[in-house]
């Protein structure tokens, strides 16, 4: 059903072509029309211009590029609601687990092969009283409301994701759905505009970001090589581009190899926080470090190009050790003249607890 405020009057929308139970459902940003989830997690868009319904997509992609579609349908119940600048939330849950996801806006009105949604709390999370989450919504000033079915209870959903009870609904049954009265007009502290990282001959990464309507302290860079633990590595203060576009760049060293992680946090002048999305580079082993010649007749060398290890060991394939030594900078020269033909194993060790290991034949 939808409400016309200029005429006053009330109009019985079409039906949903999904034969399924919708459990959750919010108008759009510009109340031009409403989105929908079934419990296939099957997402739906209804444009009120032309009271025509169109089936989105039933793809879902989290930010590591994981298909979360399955996760999403088995979680029975859960709410949607959309902030003050266009991004869909989806709460997703059952009675003993509950995730959250966010949408990035501009949210596509016509089909699409799928969907990349930002997980902000694992959908594994415990839920506090063993009841699901059943309601979620926005106050003015952007903060995160939740509530329960089974016990009414309400919580708000602090910066770092964590849960604060603000009490119990005094009439049963009212947990079931939150709707949002206002539309918040402060997330975030600045609207995300875009966000690179790339790789600098595998010894940096350069971030790149840019804003718009930017009225924040400055942002610190995330790094992360799992996506789960992130550590700060920097800030760069805010150049206060309030009615215009700020751009911002970071040089971070490459400390290591595989994925390496990156995210934004932005700090508002009320020190709210929002994050970017996040974004990964991978590193291969052999730019960072290198052994030859295989197969050597003596001697060989490890080029420690970017000194991401500090010792080595060389060791039989009696797992017996033959040589210790400290790894430098640059090119190492070692020698294995005096030892018979065969393989040995060459294993470097790192201070943070990274290793390398790989076979060399001594002819």
């Amino acid at each position: 059903m939808s409400y016309n405020s200029v005429s006053n009057t009330y109009t019985i929308l079409p039906s949903c072509p999904s034969t399924l139970n919708i459990k959750t459902g919010c108008v759009d940003f510009t109340s031009t029309g409403y989105y929908c989830i079934d419990d296939n997690a099957n997402l739906y868009y209804f444009r009120f211009a032309g009271s025509q319904w169109r089936f989105i997509t039933n793809t879902f992609f989290n930010q590591w590029g994981t298909n979360v579609t399955a996760t999403l349908a088995a979680h029975s119940s859960g709410d949607i609601a959309i902030d003050g600048i266009g991004n869909l939330w989806f709460l997703c849950s059952d009675q003993n687990t509950y995730g959250l996801y966010r949408f990035a806006g501009a949210l596509p009105t016509m089909a699409v092969a799928s969907l990349t949604i930002m997980q902000r709390i694992a959908p594994t999370t415990a839920t506090p009283t063993g009841n699901t989450f059943a309601g979620i919504a926005f106050n003015p000033t952007g903060q995160i409301f939740l509530s329960q079915h089974g016990d009414d209870r309400l919580y708000r959903l602090n910066n770092n994701y964590s849960l604060t009870l603000m009490g119990t609904f005094s009439t049963s049954g009212v947990g079931t759905d939150l709707t949002s009265c206002n539309y918040p007009m402060t997330v975030l502290a600045a609207s995300w505009k875009s966000f690179t990282v790339e790789s600098k001959g595998n010894e940096y990464a350069l971030l790149s970001w840019s804003v718009v309507n930017e009225t924040n302290k400055g942002y610190f860079i995330e790094y992360s090589t799992d996506a789960e633990n992130w550590k700060t590595v920097g800030f760069v203060e805010s150049n206060g581009h309030e009615l215009g576009q700020g751009k911002y760049s970071y040089t971070s060293n490459i400390g290591s190899a595989g994925k390496q992680y990156y995210r934004i946090r932005q700090v508002g002048l009320d020190d709210q926080v929002s994050y970017s999305e996040v974004k990964f580079i991978e590193i291969n082993m052999n730019s960072l470090v290198s052994i030859g010649p295989n197969p050597t007749k003596g001697s060989f060398q490890v080029n420690n190009t970017m000194n991401l290890f500090q010792k080595i060991f060389v060791h039989d394939v009696a797992g017996k050790m033959l040589l210790e030594s400290k790894l430098n900078k640059g090119m190492n020269t070692f020698n294995l003249a005096s030892y018979p033909r065969g393989a040995y194993l060459v294993s470097m060790k790192s201070e943070n607890g990274q290793s390398h290991y790989q076979k060399i034949i001594k002819e």
